[in-house]
């Protein structure tokens, strides 16, 4: 009998290690190669690439709702999705709590949540996408597996960012309704005798009405905002500029001053973090 242990590399590759070794190989020296760790949980989510692809796939309209059909009716798992489904908000009804609650239920920040003993109950979707994995009733097994590391390698990057120069956030919002909407947030670390950095917001959507739409939003001082907006469609760029007024009315009702809105047709800004996949055969050194 042998025994072997399946490894999952971080360019996707699978490997099987024996755990023991063959009656004639017992006595032979092992060879360095085979001394050699491979790449652990944490520097395989450090590999991954910034810009959540797989979850953004999995959140569209119509994907996690199709995986229902697959299901029987008395599995665990079902009521599950069918509750995460349920409180997904629609992007026109979209409020500040139904923000909070859809940060709250990201998967995200919920082990965060359970060691402060707020998290008791919360249906959250890195739950509910392990429940669909152990089930091994999708056929979307892989799809989910990479929305699982998306959501693990953007939880490592705010847990190293907590001691860096600046602090990032990133998660994707999903809408009953629309596609979802990747949202980042950035604030970099107070210095002595300066004043508190400001908190800049990044939005990004491939929009099945809108198109490709990019928004920063920087806040400073609390009050102040300034916003610049890409659109890949002119369209889209002349509407928003037609209601730019209204925005401004809107800020001012809740307390905030719009200190410049800079509307722009054509490509965003890409990914903040320059990204290449290693070559196949390369070799990556993580102990240093």
């Amino acid at each position: 009998t042998a025994l072997f242990r399946v490894q999952v590399l971080a360019n996707g590759s699978i490997l099987l290690r024996p755990l023991q070794a063959a009656p004639a190989q017992a006595a032979a020296a092992p060879s360095p190669a085979a001394q050699a760790s491979l790449p652990g949980r944490t520097e395989q989510l450090g590999f991954r690439p910034p810009d959540m692809q797989a979850l953004a796939q999995l959140l569209r309209p119509g994907v996690l709702d199709s995986l229902l059909q697959g299901l029987s009716a008395s599995a665990p798992e079902l009521g599950a999705l069918q509750q995460w489904l349920k409180l997904r908000p629609s992007m026109a009804q979209l409020t500040p709590e139904k923000l909070q609650q859809a940060m709250h239920r990201s998967g995200f920040m919920t082990e965060n949540l359970l060691t402060q003993g707020l998290g008791g109950g919360l249906m959250d979707l890195k739950s509910v996408l392990r429940q669909l994995l152990r089930s091994g009733a999708t056929d979307k097994d892989s799809l989910l597996s990479d929305s699982l590391d998306d959501i693990e390698s953007r939880q490592l990057l705010a847990s190293e960012s907590l001691n860096g120069r600046e602090w990032v956030f990133s998660m994707m919002l999903p809408f009953a309704d629309a596609d979802p909407v990747a949202l980042r947030l950035v604030r970099g670390r107070r210095q002595p005798g300066q004043d508190k950095p400001p908190l800049v917001i990044h939005l990004h959507t491939r929009n099945r009405d809108l198109g490709e739409v990019w928004l920063q939003t920087r806040i400073s001082e609390q009050t102040e905002v300034d916003m610049v907006m890409w659109a890949e469609r002119e369209d889209v760029a002349q509407k928003a500029q037609a209601m730019a007024a209204n925005l401004e009315q809107e800020l001012d009702s809740a307390g905030l001053h719009m200190t410049r809105l800079q509307i722009i047709h054509g490509q965003g800004p890409q990914a903040p973090m320059p990204y290449a996949p290693p070559d196949t055969g390369s070799l990556l050194d993580v102990q240093t």
